[in-house]
């Protein structure tokens, strides 16, 4: 088994009858996540989520692991009965994204937005910020705001403690394109893969405990196709 990273945009589930043929397949908690969306939009990637997990399971070989989830304290969600499969689930703006991996993973999709200061100094370390503002200086602010956010998330989402393990004590940085995490006692070793599809999106794919080799693969999945049906 490889790690797989599928990537769905929702904006086709605008359609009501794909909408609700999509919907009637998915199992009953998901369809209880989805209702509980009071906007269209957030229905639309609740159930995004879902496809692209109900059709994971089906290319990895563990058909039906996604009607048997288990939750840990923080929420991520455990496959029941298959404890060498992990998955995780993000979306943002009108992307959906699932991971599926024999290693523990966590992952995060972040629409690019602004660069948000007061949110920067509240979660990023210094050491962040000061890297943050340099390229703030060579134009490049908003993406690496974002960047450093979805990288946290993915961390905090692999290991399941949520934003419970205090942010600003995660500080990346970058050395030649590598991810460097600096979590001193951590004893586990983390790894980031950012595939860029050049969308106006982040995503960041962390793995525990790969070896440096570990096959990745992104799948751009449109949602209208009879694989999905």
């Amino acid at each position: 088994m490889q790690t797989v990273i599928y990537i769905a945009d929702t904006a086709p589930l605008q359609n009501e009858a794909l909408f609700a043929v999509l919907y009637q397949k998915m199992p009953e908690y998901r369809r209880r996540k989805i209702d509980r969306y009071l906007v269209a939009g957030g229905k639309r990637l609740s159930l995004g989520v879902g496809v692209l997990l109900r059709a994971a399971c089906r290319e990895c070989g563990i058909p039906g692991a996604e009607e048997e989830i288990l939750l840990g304290e923080q929420g991520k969600g455990y496959f029941k009965q298959i404890p060498d499969a992990f998955f995780n689930l993000s979306h943002s703006g009108e992307r959906a994204m699932c991971v599926v991996s024999p290693f523990e993973t966590g992952c995060d999709v972040e629409q690019v937005q602004k660069l948000d200061w007061p949110v920067a100094r509240r979660v990023f370390s210094e050491e962040e910020q000061n890297w943050l503002r340099t390229q703030e200086e060579q134009g490049r602010g908003k993406e690496a705001f974002t960047r450093l956010w979805s990288l946290k998330e993915s961390y905090v989402k692999a290991t399941g403690k949520g934003f419970s393990d205090a942010p600003e004590k995660i500080s990346f940085s970058f050395s030649e394109q590598k991810v460097i995490l600096d979590r001193k006692e951590e004893t586990r070793t983390f790894s980031f893969f950012e595939p860029d599809l050049q969308d106006g999106y982040r995503y960041v794919c962390c793995l525990i405990n790969a070896p440096p080799d570990a096959e990745k693969k992104v799948r751009q999945c449109d949602l209208t196709s009879p694989q999905f049906l």
